[in-house]
């Protein structure tokens, strides 16, 4: 939890929201596989479920305090970069909550209870062009390690020693 926002282990009560999230192209603009179909969208929120039960901070969905509203969801999750695998945060927010600094507040919480258990680095991984995540990760404390291609896509990797995270500003 933070000032603004409220991050919740993920249950089958948030499937709705975040299906919707995982559908919607516009949400899903910076996404490696697009906007998914709802056999998919399904598929992932369950795996984000089995995923919480095994990983502390994974994905979680995001809400607002003040208003309850559903803004996204953030996280950690294991990601095999160039067959090493990594720890990873990720973040998605719908439309109308970007440029509110959400992201970057809801991964400084997480990145930071994250550091109790976690050594070593945490990786994002962020398409060339989305300016606001490389934003976002650069207030974290992130610097750029290099590329990557995944699923035929091509990625910037960034880095930052787990414990050794700048507060959100």
């Amino acid at each position: 939890m933070t000032d603004r926002l409220v991050l919740e282990s993920p249950h089958e009560s948030h499937r709705a929201a975040l299906v919707g999230l995982y559908s919607d192209a516009e949400s899903m603009v910076f996404s490696m596989s697009g906007p998914l179909d709802a056999v998919a969208a399904n598929e992932r929120f369950d795996n984000m479920l089995s995923t919480a039960a095994g990983l502390r901070c994974a994905k979680r969905p995001i809400f607002e305090r003040l208003t309850g509203m559903f803004v996204g969801y953030a996280g950690l999750d294991h990601l095999v970069i160039d067959g090493a695998e990594e720890i990873e945060i990720g973040y998605r927010l719908a439309p109308s909550a970007r440029g509110r600094g959400y992201a970057t507040e809801a991964c400084a919480a997480l990145l930071t209870e994250a550091a109790i258990d976690h050594g070593g680095r945490v990786v994002a991984i962020i398409e060339p062009t989305n300016a606001a995540s490389q934003r976002v990760v650069t207030k974290l404390g992130f610097d750029r390690r290099g590329s990557t291609r995944l699923s035929g896509v091509a990625f910037d990797v960034w880095a930052a020693p787990f414990g050794q995270f700048k507060p959100a500003t």
